[in-house]
C-alpha cells in the first residue's frame, strides 16, 4: 500500500516545521531521514524527496539527548529577541500587512538558489579556511566544540556569503556566518566574544543586518547604520503635524543611540533572523 503524499511535505522544496521538536518519535524519525538523507519512508512507500530549504522554529532547544542527532541537522541557528522601541512602527506595519492574503510565489526562486547553490564550488575559499580553522581552535579553547561535520558544512556558508557580497574570493570579510553555526544561545555569545578580533572585518551589502548581528565589527555595522539612517531620513514626514514630526523624531534619536550600542544588541537585526 502507498502513503498519499500529494500536497504534502514529502513533494516540498521549502519547507517550514513550526514547533520542530515537539514531534513524535514516528515522525522525527521521518523527518530525520527526509533532513539527512532527503528520502521519504512510511511502511512500503520509499522516494526520494525534491527539499532543498527547511526551516524549523521552536520556543526551546530540546534537552533530550535522543533529540540531539535530529537537532544537528539545522546548521543555522538564529535567537530571535522582541523588536526594539525605535522600530515598533516598522513592525505594526509589516505585522498587518501579514494579515492580508499571501504574497503571489517570486517566479524562478528555485532556479535563483540552484543557480547559488551551484556556483558556491567555484568560491576561493583559500585565504579563509586557515582563518576558519584558527577559528574553531579559538572556539574549542573557549569551550565551544562544534561537530566535524558542522564545521565542514560552515565553508559553505562563507562561499555563500562571498558570493552574496558579489565576490567569488572568499576572505576574512565572509566568516561571520561560522556565529550562526553555534548551536546555542549561549554558545553564539560567547563565540561573538572569543572571535571577536577575527570578525572585525565582517561585511556584507546583501546581508548587511546579518553580518553586524553576528560579528559586531564596524565595517559590517557601518554599513546597517547607513542603511538604517537613510530610511529613516527617506520618511520624514512632509507636513507640519507637531505629533507627526514628534514622532519622526522619536525614531532618528533611537537611532542615534542604537549607534553607540554592540551590534548584537540591535534590535531590527534581531528581527531579521526570523
Amino acid at each position: 500500500m502507498e502513503v498519499e503524499t500529494s500536497g504534502m511535505l514529502p513533494e516540498a522544496e521549502i519547507a517550514f516545521l513550526d514547533e520542530v521538536f515537539l514531534g513524535s518519535t514516528a515522525i522525527l524519525n521521518t523527518l530525520l531521514g527526509l533532513l539527512n538523507e532527503r528520502v521519504f519512508r512510511r511502511g512500503h512507500t520509499v522516494r526520494a524527496v525534491p527539499l532543498r530549504v527547511a526551516v524549523g522554529a521552536s520556543n526551546a532547544l530540546p534537552e533530550d539527548e535522543s533529540l540531539a542527532a535530529f537537532a544537528d541537522r539545522f546548521l543555522l541557528r538564529a535567537f530571535v529577541e522582541p523588536v526594539g522601541d525605535p522600530f515598533l512602527e516598522q513592525l505594526l506595519v509589516e505585522g498587518w500587512g501579514v494579515q492580508g492574503p499571501p504574497p503571489e510565489p517570486v517566479p524562478g526562486a528555485m532556479a535563483a538558489l540552484d543557480t547559488l547553490a551551484g556556483m558556491l564550488r567555484s568560491v576561493d575559499l583559500v585565504d579563509a579556511r586557515p582563518h576558519l580553522a584558527h577559528a574553531v581552535r579559538v572556539m574549542r579553547k573557549a569551550g565551544i566544540v562544534l561537530p566535524d561535520r558542522r564545521v565542514v558544512r560552515t565553508q559553505r556558508l562563507i562561499a555563500a556569503a562571498a558570493l552574496l557580497d558579489g565576490r567569488v574570493v572568499a576572505g576574512t570579510a565572509d566568516l561571520w556566518p561560522v556565529i550562526y553555526a553555534v548551536p546555542t544561545a549561549q554558545g553564539q555569545a560567547l563565540a561573538r566574544e572569543a572571535l571577536g578580533a577575527l570578525l572585525v572585518r565582517s561585511e556584507n551589502q546583501s546581508l548587511s543586518g546579518a553580518a553586524a548581528e553576528a560579528s559586531g565589527g564596524p565595517m559590517a555595522r557601518a554599513a546597517r547604520i547607513v542603511e538604517a539612517g537613510t530610511a529613516i531620513l527617506a520618511d520624514r514626514p512632509a507636513g507640519g503635524d507637531p505629533l507627526t514630526l514628534d514622532a519622526w523624531t522619536r525614531r532618528v534619536e533611537g537611532q542615534h543611540r542604537l549607534r553607540l550600542q554592540p551590534a548584537r544588541d540591535h534590535p531590527l537585526d534581531s528581527n531579521e533572523r526570523a
